[in-house]
């Protein structure tokens, strides 16, 4: 989809940060997967019991913030720095702006 509009907008397949930006992101839920398994099993090494339906505590969702905002800081970038670099913005603005009409 992401691919289509790119080409929509001018770039070739080959200028398009999608195939890098999306096949990233499998990555990265893979490397997060293996990482709260590995956590999980060093949890029960330790002896700690695994707690089924229990609240998630803040810090492990404070972790969970940062984790996902800066692998979105390190790969977003690669899906629209080429489309960014292609695009005409005064003839891709959308025709007629509702939020425009909110402001003034």
């Amino acid at each position: 989809m992401h691919l289509v509009i790119d080409m929509k907008c001018g770039l070739k397949a080959n200028e398009s940060g999608a195939f890098h930006c999306f096949l990233l992101h499998a990555c990265g839920i893979m490397l997060e997967d293996a990482v709260q398994e590995l956590f999980r099993r060093a949890k029960l090494a330790m002896g700690y019991e695994d707690k089924e339906g229990r609240r998630t505590s803040g810090w492990r969702k404070a972790l969970g913030f940062l984790w996902v905002g800066t692998f979105l800081v390190i790969v977003v970038p690669l899906y629209n720095y080429p489309l960014n670099r292609k695009l005409d913005f005064e003839r891709s603005r959308v025709p007629y702006s509702l939020v425009g009409k909110f402001l003034i």
